[in-house]
Protein backbone atom coordinates (compact mmCIF):
# COMPACT_ATOMS: atom_id res chain seq x y z
CA UNK A 1 0.00 0.00 0.00
CA UNK A 2 0.81 3.52 -0.40
CA UNK A 3 0.03 6.79 0.33
CA UNK A 4 -0.86 9.96 -1.38
CA UNK A 5 -2.19 13.24 -0.92
CA UNK A 6 -4.26 15.19 -3.44
CA UNK A 7 -3.53 18.82 -4.80
CA UNK A 8 -6.20 19.51 -6.98
CA UNK A 9 -9.74 19.10 -7.32
CA UNK A 10 -10.72 19.29 -11.06
CA UNK A 11 -10.55 15.97 -13.35
CA UNK A 12 -7.45 17.81 -15.21
CA UNK A 13 -5.63 19.10 -12.84
CA UNK A 14 -5.69 16.08 -11.10
CA UNK A 15 -4.27 13.92 -13.94
CA UNK A 16 -1.36 16.39 -14.02
CA UNK A 17 -1.01 15.92 -10.55
CA UNK A 18 -0.93 11.98 -10.33
CA UNK A 19 1.30 11.67 -13.19
CA UNK A 20 3.76 13.82 -11.50
CA UNK A 21 3.87 11.35 -8.79
CA UNK A 22 6.36 8.47 -8.48
CA UNK A 23 3.25 5.99 -8.87
CA UNK A 24 4.38 2.00 -9.35
CA UNK A 25 5.33 0.70 -12.33
CA UNK A 26 1.86 -0.05 -14.53
CA UNK A 27 0.37 1.94 -12.34
CA UNK A 28 -2.74 3.54 -14.76
CA UNK A 29 -2.47 7.25 -13.30
CA UNK A 30 -5.77 8.07 -15.73
CA UNK A 31 -7.57 5.85 -13.85
CA UNK A 32 -6.55 6.90 -10.44
CA UNK A 33 -7.26 10.63 -11.84
CA UNK A 34 -10.50 9.51 -12.81
CA UNK A 35 -11.62 8.01 -9.25
CA UNK A 36 -10.30 10.83 -7.54
CA UNK A 37 -12.16 13.26 -10.16
CA UNK A 38 -15.34 10.82 -9.52
CA UNK A 39 -15.50 12.00 -5.46
CA UNK A 40 -18.93 13.64 -4.82
CA UNK A 41 -18.08 17.79 -4.71
CA UNK A 42 -18.66 18.04 -1.15
CA UNK A 43 -16.57 15.45 0.14
CA UNK A 44 -13.52 16.44 -1.90
CA UNK A 45 -11.00 18.63 -0.75
CA UNK A 46 -7.16 19.65 -0.98
CA UNK A 47 -4.32 17.33 0.84
CA UNK A 48 -7.09 14.53 0.99
CA UNK A 49 -5.28 11.32 2.01
CA UNK A 50 -5.66 8.48 -0.71
CA UNK A 51 -4.42 4.73 -0.98
CA UNK A 52 -3.17 2.45 -3.73
CA UNK A 53 -2.24 -1.08 -3.80
CA UNK A 54 0.72 -2.49 -4.19
CA UNK A 55 -0.16 -2.67 -7.92
CA UNK A 56 -1.09 0.74 -8.42
CA UNK A 57 -4.92 0.18 -8.64
CA UNK A 58 -7.32 2.85 -6.82
CA UNK A 59 -8.04 1.46 -3.01
CA UNK A 60 -11.93 2.12 -3.65
CA UNK A 61 -12.78 0.58 0.07
CA UNK A 62 -9.87 2.17 2.19
CA UNK A 63 -10.46 5.72 0.15
CA UNK A 64 -14.20 5.70 1.21
CA UNK A 65 -13.11 5.19 4.68
CA UNK A 66 -10.67 8.04 4.13
CA UNK A 67 -13.10 10.76 2.14
CA UNK A 68 -15.63 9.60 5.17
CA UNK A 69 -13.71 10.78 8.75
CA UNK A 70 -14.44 14.12 7.95
CA UNK A 71 -18.00 13.86 8.00
CA UNK A 72 -18.21 10.84 10.19
CA UNK A 73 -20.03 8.84 7.58
CA UNK A 74 -19.08 7.13 3.47
CA UNK A 75 -20.79 8.78 0.66
CA UNK A 76 -22.62 5.28 0.66
CA UNK A 77 -23.88 6.52 4.39
CA UNK A 78 -21.61 4.03 6.41
CA UNK A 79 -20.46 5.37 9.91
CA UNK A 80 -16.47 5.85 9.98
CA UNK A 81 -16.72 7.51 13.47
CA UNK A 82 -16.57 10.60 15.26
CA UNK A 83 -15.66 13.06 12.56
CA UNK A 84 -12.34 14.06 12.52
CA UNK A 85 -11.47 17.64 12.18
CA UNK A 86 -8.02 18.62 11.83
CA UNK A 87 -5.79 17.28 9.01
CA UNK A 88 -3.35 16.28 11.22
CA UNK A 89 -5.61 13.58 12.43
CA UNK A 90 -6.54 12.53 9.25
CA UNK A 91 -3.19 12.71 7.90
CA UNK A 92 -2.59 9.81 10.98
CA UNK A 93 -5.42 7.86 10.49
CA UNK A 94 -4.19 7.49 7.05
CA UNK A 95 -0.94 6.62 7.61
CA UNK A 96 -1.48 3.95 10.54
CA UNK A 97 -3.48 2.31 8.02
CA UNK A 98 -0.98 2.01 5.28
CA UNK A 99 1.78 0.78 7.51
CA UNK A 100 -0.50 -1.59 8.95
CA UNK A 101 -1.68 -2.77 5.72
CA UNK A 102 1.98 -2.85 4.35
CA UNK A 103 3.25 -5.13 6.78
CA UNK A 104 0.33 -7.76 6.70
CA UNK A 105 0.99 -7.71 3.31
CA UNK A 106 4.78 -8.03 3.74
CA UNK A 107 5.17 -9.99 6.90
CA UNK A 108 1.98 -12.10 7.21
CA UNK A 109 0.57 -12.48 3.49
CA UNK A 110 -2.60 -11.91 4.25
CA UNK A 111 -4.75 -8.07 2.78
CA UNK A 112 -6.38 -5.98 4.85
CA UNK A 113 -9.95 -7.68 5.31
CA UNK A 114 -8.32 -10.92 6.09
CA UNK A 115 -6.57 -9.71 9.51
CA UNK A 116 -7.37 -11.74 12.54
CA UNK A 117 -6.75 -11.28 15.73
CA UNK A 118 -2.99 -13.13 15.60
CA UNK A 119 -2.38 -10.98 13.35
CA UNK A 120 -3.14 -8.23 15.42
CA UNK A 121 -1.13 -9.53 18.42
CA UNK A 122 2.12 -9.97 15.51
CA UNK A 123 2.09 -6.34 14.62
CA UNK A 124 1.69 -4.96 18.57
CA UNK A 125 5.10 -7.32 19.43
CA UNK A 126 6.74 -6.15 15.83
CA UNK A 127 5.55 -2.42 17.05
CA UNK A 128 5.88 -2.55 20.94
CA UNK A 129 8.23 -5.51 21.81
CA UNK A 130 11.10 -5.73 19.05
CA UNK A 131 13.25 -2.86 19.60
CA UNK A 132 13.91 -2.09 16.09
CA UNK A 133 10.41 -1.85 15.67
CA UNK A 134 8.99 -1.77 11.95
CA UNK A 135 11.84 -1.47 8.71
CA UNK A 136 14.22 -0.66 11.53
CA UNK A 137 12.33 2.03 12.65
CA UNK A 138 12.61 2.10 17.47
CA UNK A 139 9.81 0.38 18.73
CA UNK A 140 6.88 3.16 19.48
CA UNK A 141 5.57 3.91 22.91
CA UNK A 142 2.35 3.50 24.37
CA UNK A 143 0.58 6.32 24.05
CA UNK A 144 1.68 5.79 20.19
CA UNK A 145 0.48 2.24 20.45
CA UNK A 146 -2.53 3.09 21.16
CA UNK A 147 -3.44 6.07 18.79
CA UNK A 148 -2.74 3.48 16.33
CA UNK A 149 -4.91 0.44 18.00
CA UNK A 150 -7.55 3.30 17.84
CA UNK A 151 -7.37 4.10 14.41
CA UNK A 152 -6.96 0.40 13.21
CA UNK A 153 -10.37 -0.53 15.49
CA UNK A 154 -12.00 2.41 13.65
CA UNK A 155 -11.00 0.94 10.32
CA UNK A 156 -12.24 -2.27 10.86
CA UNK A 157 -15.61 -1.19 12.83
CA UNK A 158 -16.18 0.42 9.16
CA UNK A 159 -15.47 -2.68 7.17
CA UNK A 160 -17.68 -5.15 9.31
CA UNK A 161 -20.48 -2.31 8.69
CA UNK A 162 -19.38 -2.45 5.01
CA UNK A 163 -19.54 -6.64 5.01
CA UNK A 164 -15.46 -5.87 4.01
CA UNK A 165 -14.05 -8.07 6.84
CA UNK A 166 -15.34 -10.74 9.12
CA UNK A 167 -13.34 -9.83 12.38
CA UNK A 168 -12.25 -7.38 13.87
CA UNK A 169 -8.56 -7.54 15.10
CA UNK A 170 -8.39 -4.67 17.58
CA UNK A 171 -12.17 -4.72 18.95
CA UNK A 172 -13.67 -5.58 21.99
CA UNK A 173 -12.91 -9.56 21.42
CA UNK A 174 -9.39 -8.51 19.98
CA UNK A 175 -6.21 -7.62 21.16
CA UNK A 176 -6.04 -4.37 23.17
CA UNK A 177 -4.93 -1.14 24.44
CA UNK A 178 -2.04 -0.14 26.98
CA UNK A 179 -1.69 1.68 29.97
CA UNK A 180 0.23 4.68 28.98
CA UNK A 181 2.41 7.08 31.09
CA UNK A 182 1.09 10.36 29.67
CA UNK A 183 2.75 13.47 30.73
CA UNK A 184 -0.29 16.49 31.87
CA UNK A 185 2.01 19.15 31.84
CA UNK A 186 -0.28 21.81 30.80
CA UNK A 187 1.41 25.23 28.83
CA UNK A 188 -0.20 28.16 29.67
CA UNK A 189 1.27 31.92 29.95
CA UNK A 190 -0.11 34.72 31.66
CA UNK A 191 -1.80 37.81 30.08
CA UNK A 192 1.43 39.76 30.40
CA UNK A 193 3.77 37.62 28.37
CA UNK A 194 0.87 37.33 25.73
CA UNK A 195 0.64 40.91 25.28
CA UNK A 196 4.81 40.85 24.98
CA UNK A 197 4.17 38.01 22.52
CA UNK A 198 2.05 40.35 20.32
CA UNK A 199 3.55 43.13 20.43
CA UNK A 200 6.86 42.23 19.48
CA UNK A 201 6.37 38.51 17.51
CA UNK A 202 2.78 39.91 15.90
CA UNK A 203 2.99 43.58 15.48
CA UNK A 204 6.82 43.55 14.76
CA UNK A 205 6.52 42.74 11.53
CA UNK A 206 4.43 45.47 10.65
CA UNK A 207 7.40 48.18 11.89
CA UNK A 208 9.49 46.51 9.28
CA UNK A 209 7.66 45.69 6.40
CA UNK A 210 4.67 48.30 6.15
CA UNK A 211 1.52 49.22 5.92
CA UNK A 212 -0.07 46.20 3.98
CA UNK A 213 2.03 44.02 6.77
CA UNK A 214 -0.01 46.06 9.08
CA UNK A 215 -3.47 45.28 7.79
CA UNK A 216 -1.93 41.33 8.37
CA UNK A 217 -0.75 42.18 11.82
CA UNK A 218 -3.73 43.53 12.78
CA UNK A 219 -5.51 40.73 11.89
CA UNK A 220 -2.62 38.35 13.40
CA UNK A 221 -3.66 40.02 17.10
CA UNK A 222 -7.26 39.64 16.90
CA UNK A 223 -7.20 36.02 15.89
CA UNK A 224 -4.97 35.32 18.78
CA UNK A 225 -6.73 37.93 21.22
CA UNK A 226 -9.84 35.56 19.84
CA UNK A 227 -8.58 32.46 20.39
CA UNK A 228 -7.36 33.82 24.10
CA UNK A 229 -10.81 35.28 24.91
CA UNK A 230 -13.24 32.56 23.79
CA UNK A 231 -10.61 29.11 24.41
CA UNK A 232 -11.69 27.57 20.77
CA UNK A 233 -9.30 25.45 18.80
CA UNK A 234 -7.71 25.98 16.03
CA UNK A 235 -9.59 24.33 13.51
CA UNK A 236 -13.13 25.78 15.38
CA UNK A 237 -11.64 29.30 15.19
CA UNK A 238 -10.39 29.38 11.56
CA UNK A 239 -13.55 27.86 10.27
CA UNK A 240 -16.08 30.30 11.25
CA UNK A 241 -18.44 31.96 8.80
CA UNK A 242 -18.48 35.99 8.95
CA UNK A 243 -22.38 35.50 8.97
CA UNK A 244 -21.71 33.35 12.21
CA UNK A 245 -20.49 36.91 13.93
CA UNK A 246 -23.37 38.28 16.00
CA UNK A 247 -24.27 41.87 15.59
CA UNK A 248 -22.83 44.62 17.27
CA UNK A 249 -23.75 44.20 21.30
CA UNK A 250 -24.62 46.64 23.40
CA UNK A 251 -22.22 47.65 26.43
CA UNK A 252 -23.12 45.69 29.63
CA UNK A 253 -24.53 42.35 27.11
CA UNK A 254 -22.44 39.48 25.65
CA UNK A 255 -23.17 38.16 22.36
CA UNK A 256 -23.09 34.38 21.40
CA UNK A 257 -21.06 32.57 18.45
CA UNK A 258 -22.76 29.10 17.97
CA UNK A 259 -20.24 26.34 17.15
CA UNK A 260 -21.66 23.51 15.12
CA UNK A 261 -20.52 20.16 15.70
CA UNK A 262 -19.68 19.71 11.82
CA UNK A 263 -16.43 22.05 13.05
CA UNK A 264 -15.88 20.79 16.83
CA UNK A 265 -13.37 17.96 18.14
CA UNK A 266 -16.25 15.15 18.24
CA UNK A 267 -19.13 17.26 17.06
CA UNK A 268 -19.46 18.19 20.04
CA UNK A 269 -21.54 21.41 20.11
CA UNK A 270 -21.71 24.71 22.14
CA UNK A 271 -21.59 28.21 22.38
CA UNK A 272 -18.90 31.05 22.52
CA UNK A 273 -19.25 34.51 24.63
CA UNK A 274 -17.96 37.61 23.75
CA UNK A 275 -18.50 40.78 25.46
CA UNK A 276 -18.89 44.22 23.71
CA UNK A 277 -15.08 44.71 23.79
CA UNK A 278 -14.32 41.62 22.82
CA UNK A 279 -16.41 41.73 19.73
CA UNK A 280 -15.39 45.38 18.93
CA UNK A 281 -12.48 44.28 17.10
CA UNK A 282 -13.33 41.93 15.14
CA UNK A 283 -16.46 43.23 13.66
CA UNK A 284 -13.81 46.58 13.02
CA UNK A 285 -11.40 44.31 11.44
CA UNK A 286 -14.13 42.57 9.59
CA UNK A 287 -15.99 45.91 8.38
CA UNK A 288 -12.94 47.50 7.21
CA UNK A 289 -9.84 45.59 6.21
CA UNK A 290 -11.46 42.20 5.49
CA UNK A 291 -13.70 44.22 3.29
CA UNK A 292 -10.76 45.77 1.54
CA UNK A 293 -8.74 42.32 0.97
CA UNK A 294 -11.86 40.79 -0.35
CA UNK A 295 -12.72 43.77 -3.05
CA UNK A 296 -9.42 43.23 -4.08
CA UNK A 297 -9.78 39.94 -4.56
CA UNK A 298 -13.06 40.31 -6.44
CA UNK A 299 -11.14 42.49 -8.87
CA UNK A 300 -8.73 40.29 -9.29
CA UNK A 301 -10.95 37.27 -10.05
CA UNK A 302 -8.90 34.84 -7.72
CA UNK A 303 -12.54 33.38 -6.74
CA UNK A 304 -13.27 31.71 -9.64
CA UNK A 305 -11.58 28.69 -9.42
CA UNK A 306 -11.23 25.78 -6.98
CA UNK A 307 -14.50 27.22 -4.91
CA UNK A 308 -18.26 26.31 -4.42
CA UNK A 309 -20.36 29.31 -5.06
CA UNK A 310 -23.75 29.28 -3.12
CA UNK A 311 -26.00 32.00 -2.40
CA UNK A 312 -27.01 32.28 1.85
CA UNK A 313 -30.44 31.79 2.66
CA UNK A 314 -31.03 32.10 6.67
CA UNK A 315 -29.58 29.17 7.82
CA UNK A 316 -28.78 27.04 4.67
CA UNK A 317 -26.88 27.77 1.67
CA UNK A 318 -28.27 27.33 -2.29
CA UNK A 319 -26.74 26.63 -5.16
CA UNK A 320 -26.98 26.69 -8.17
CA UNK A 321 -27.83 23.22 -9.24
CA UNK A 322 -31.29 23.67 -6.92
CA UNK A 323 -29.47 21.29 -4.13
CA UNK A 324 -28.80 23.18 -0.77
CA UNK A 325 -27.53 22.43 2.48
CA UNK A 326 -27.71 23.39 6.09
CA UNK A 327 -24.87 26.08 7.27
CA UNK A 328 -24.61 23.70 10.49
CA UNK A 329 -23.25 20.80 8.40
CA UNK A 330 -20.45 21.84 6.70
CA UNK A 331 -17.03 20.68 7.57
CA UNK A 332 -14.40 23.45 7.92
CA UNK A 333 -13.06 22.40 4.18
CA UNK A 334 -15.63 23.01 2.71
CA UNK A 335 -16.71 26.37 4.59
CA UNK A 336 -13.26 27.73 3.20
CA UNK A 337 -14.12 26.50 -0.18
CA UNK A 338 -17.47 28.03 -0.59
CA UNK A 339 -18.14 31.55 -2.01
CA UNK A 340 -21.16 33.44 -1.79
CA UNK A 341 -23.23 34.96 -4.26
CA UNK A 342 -26.08 37.03 -4.78
CA UNK A 343 -29.75 36.16 -6.26
CA UNK A 344 -28.29 37.49 -9.41
CA UNK A 345 -25.60 35.05 -9.21
CA UNK A 346 -23.16 37.77 -8.85
CA UNK A 347 -19.97 36.74 -6.37
CA UNK A 348 -19.87 38.67 -3.49
CA UNK A 349 -16.52 37.16 -1.44
CA UNK A 350 -16.05 34.03 0.35
CA UNK A 351 -18.11 32.98 3.17
CA UNK A 352 -15.14 32.47 5.39
CA UNK A 353 -14.22 34.90 8.27
CA UNK A 354 -10.62 35.09 8.40
CA UNK A 355 -9.25 35.59 4.85
CA UNK A 356 -4.94 36.54 3.99
CA UNK A 357 -4.08 39.51 2.29
CA UNK A 358 -4.73 37.50 -0.90
CA UNK A 359 -8.31 37.75 -0.04
CA UNK A 360 -8.36 34.34 -0.01
CA UNK A 361 -9.59 31.96 3.04
CA UNK A 362 -6.79 31.16 5.86
CA UNK A 363 -6.81 27.58 6.15
CA UNK A 364 -5.18 26.36 10.18
CA UNK A 365 -1.80 25.79 8.57
CA UNK A 366 -1.51 29.16 7.35
CA UNK A 367 -2.30 30.44 11.16
CA UNK A 368 0.29 27.81 12.23
CA UNK A 369 3.02 29.71 10.24
CA UNK A 370 1.89 32.95 11.52
CA UNK A 371 2.19 31.55 14.74
CA UNK A 372 5.94 30.38 14.00
CA UNK A 373 7.13 33.75 12.71
CA UNK A 374 6.14 35.45 15.29
CA UNK A 375 8.00 32.64 17.49
CA UNK A 376 11.11 33.41 15.14
CA UNK A 377 10.84 37.22 15.31
CA UNK A 378 10.58 36.94 19.87
CA UNK A 379 13.73 34.92 19.46
CA UNK A 380 15.52 37.23 17.61
CA UNK A 381 14.59 40.26 19.60
CA UNK A 382 16.32 37.87 22.69
CA UNK A 383 12.60 36.80 23.75
CA UNK A 384 12.40 33.26 25.19
CA UNK A 385 8.74 32.91 24.53
CA UNK A 386 7.25 30.45 22.30
CA UNK A 387 2.94 30.36 21.84
CA UNK A 388 1.02 28.15 19.47
CA UNK A 389 -2.83 28.28 19.42
CA UNK A 390 -3.48 25.40 21.67
CA UNK A 391 -1.18 27.18 24.21
CA UNK A 392 -3.75 30.15 24.01
CA UNK A 393 -6.55 27.25 24.80
CA UNK A 394 -4.56 26.40 27.71
CA UNK A 395 -4.47 29.99 28.71
CA UNK A 396 -7.66 30.63 28.72
CA UNK A 397 -8.63 27.31 30.31
CA UNK A 398 -6.46 27.95 33.39
CA UNK A 399 -7.53 31.82 34.13
CA UNK A 400 -11.35 30.81 33.55
CA UNK A 401 -11.14 27.78 35.91
CA UNK A 402 -9.73 30.14 38.45
CA UNK A 403 -12.39 32.99 38.05
CA UNK A 404 -14.93 30.02 38.17
CA UNK A 405 -13.75 29.15 40.92
CA UNK A 406 -13.53 32.33 42.56
CA UNK A 407 -17.16 33.27 41.41
CA UNK A 408 -18.55 30.13 42.66
CA UNK A 409 -17.07 30.28 45.53
CA UNK A 410 -18.27 34.47 46.99
CA UNK A 411 -21.74 33.60 47.36
CA UNK A 412 -20.88 30.41 49.21
CA UNK A 413 -19.30 32.65 51.82
CA UNK A 414 -21.40 35.70 51.56
CA UNK A 415 -24.45 32.74 52.22
CA UNK A 416 -22.35 31.46 55.61
CA UNK A 417 -21.48 35.36 57.18
CA UNK A 418 -25.67 35.30 56.61
CA UNK A 419 -26.10 32.42 58.33
CA UNK A 420 -27.47 30.10 56.57
CA UNK A 421 -28.02 25.96 57.47
CA UNK A 422 -24.90 24.01 56.59
CA UNK A 423 -28.01 21.98 54.03
CA UNK A 424 -27.92 24.69 51.70
CA UNK A 425 -24.74 25.93 51.42
CA UNK A 426 -23.63 22.05 50.90
CA UNK A 427 -26.30 21.92 48.20
CA UNK A 428 -25.29 25.34 46.81
CA UNK A 429 -22.01 23.82 46.47
CA UNK A 430 -23.24 20.97 44.61
CA UNK A 431 -25.47 22.74 42.03
CA UNK A 432 -22.10 25.14 41.09
CA UNK A 433 -19.22 23.48 39.61
CA UNK A 434 -16.50 25.51 37.97
CA UNK A 435 -15.11 22.48 36.39
CA UNK A 436 -18.38 21.53 34.81
CA UNK A 437 -18.88 25.04 33.61
CA UNK A 438 -15.30 24.79 32.18
CA UNK A 439 -15.92 21.74 30.14
CA UNK A 440 -18.78 23.18 28.43
CA UNK A 441 -17.12 26.18 27.59
CA UNK A 442 -13.86 24.64 26.30
CA UNK A 443 -16.60 21.47 24.45
CA UNK A 444 -14.52 18.24 26.10
CA UNK A 445 -16.72 15.86 25.50
CA UNK A 446 -15.90 13.94 29.48
CA UNK A 447 -15.53 15.80 32.32
CA UNK A 448 -12.11 13.92 33.90
CA UNK A 449 -10.52 15.43 30.53
CA UNK A 450 -11.25 19.47 32.17
CA UNK A 451 -10.37 17.97 35.23
CA UNK A 452 -6.88 16.51 34.88
CA UNK A 453 -5.47 18.88 32.71
CA UNK A 454 -6.09 21.87 34.40
CA UNK A 455 -7.06 21.63 38.55
CA UNK A 456 -3.39 21.04 39.31
CA UNK A 457 -2.51 24.72 37.99
CA UNK A 458 -5.27 26.40 40.08
CA UNK A 459 -4.17 28.17 43.25
CA UNK A 460 -7.22 28.10 44.57
CA UNK A 461 -7.37 23.93 44.18
CA UNK A 462 -4.29 23.91 45.93
CA UNK A 463 -5.47 26.21 48.92
CA UNK A 464 -8.44 23.61 49.01
CA UNK A 465 -5.91 20.79 49.16
CA UNK A 466 -3.49 22.18 51.43
CA UNK A 467 -6.88 22.53 53.26
CA UNK A 468 -8.13 19.52 53.60
CA UNK A 469 -4.79 17.75 54.67
CA UNK A 470 -3.87 20.11 57.00
CA UNK A 471 -7.58 18.50 58.44
CA UNK A 472 -6.84 15.23 58.22
CA UNK A 473 -3.66 15.26 59.91
CA UNK A 474 -5.33 17.14 62.61
CA UNK A 475 -7.88 14.42 62.89
CA UNK A 476 -5.58 11.55 62.48
CA UNK A 477 -2.37 13.13 64.43
CA UNK A 478 -3.74 12.22 67.91
CA UNK A 479 -4.67 8.95 66.71
CA UNK A 480 -1.12 8.10 65.95
CA UNK A 481 0.34 9.18 68.47
CA UNK A 482 -1.14 6.82 71.15
CA UNK A 483 0.12 3.98 69.18
CA UNK A 484 2.51 3.01 71.53
CA UNK A 485 3.58 6.66 72.34
CA UNK A 486 5.16 7.50 69.08
CA UNK A 487 4.06 8.04 65.46
CA UNK A 488 4.92 5.71 63.01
Amino acid sequence: MRLFFTRSLSAQALAQDVRALALPAGCDAIQVADALAGVPVGMAMPAMPFVLWDDGTYASEVNAFLRGLPLGYTADGVPTGRPTRSRESWKAIATDLVVFGSWLSDVRGVSLWEASVRDAHAYHEARRVVPSGIAGTPAVTAGTWNRNHTHLRRFYEYALASGLASVNPFGATGFGREVAVRSRKVRFVTLEIFDQWCEVGLRGEAEVLGWRMSQQATRNVVFAQFLLRTGVRLTEGSSLMASELPERVPSGSRGVVHLPGAITKGGVQRDLYLTAAGLHPLREWMEVERRTLVAGALDKNRYQRGFIVGRLDKSRVKFGDGTSTRIDQMIPETRRRLILADRDGDVQGPAALWVGSNGLPMSPASWHSVFRRANDRCAEAGLSIRITPHMLRHTFAVHMLSLLLAESMRPIREMLHSGADAHTVALRRLLIDPVRMLQLLLGHAHYTTTLDHYLPYIQQATEVSDAAIDRWQSVVGPRLQLVGGVER
